[in-house]
């Protein structure tokens, strides 16, 4: 990553569970403006506020994409991944007694930063789940 990058990496525990977010974009040193701030990453599950709370999910969701968030238009949501507020992909796990295997299917191609970020979210949520995180992209 350039040196005028940042990957800045941030993990906490909520009552929802495991909050994991990543900041990709400028470092701050390299900032032209206030504010100007490059994109977050976030593992979020199904039913989250984040789209639900919403009829209109234009805003968060390319319509493009909206039949693989929710299949069928059934109201049955799948996990989300969210990039600078943005829904980007979808991902699902599978808990097995030592481990927790989480399979990611993005929209289109993420950047290495941003696979970087979700590696990093996954592990928070290995940890939650108190398994060891395998990553299937």
């Amino acid at each position: 990553m350039p040196k005028d990058r940042a990957l800045r990496l941030r993990a906490s525990r909520s009552r929802r569970g495991c909050v994991a977010s990543a900041h990709i974009g400028p470092s701050r040193s390299s900032l032209s403006s206030p504010g100007q701030y490059g994109a977050s990453i976030a593992l979020l599950p199904p039913f989250d506020e984040f789209l639900i709370g919403y009829r209109d999910r234009g805003a968060s969701l390319d319509p493009a994409y909206a039949g693989r968030v929710v299949p069928g238009g059934n109201g049955i949501f799948n996990p989300i991944v969210v990039t600078g507020g943005r829904v980007t992909g979808t991902w699902r796990r599978t808990l097995k007694k030592d481990n927790v295997t989480l399979s990611f299917s993005p929209f289109t191609e993420w950047s290495a930063a941003e696979r970087e970020a979700i590696a990093a979210a996954a592990e928070c949520y290995g940890g939650f789940q108190e398994r060891v995180p395998i990553l299937e992209w």
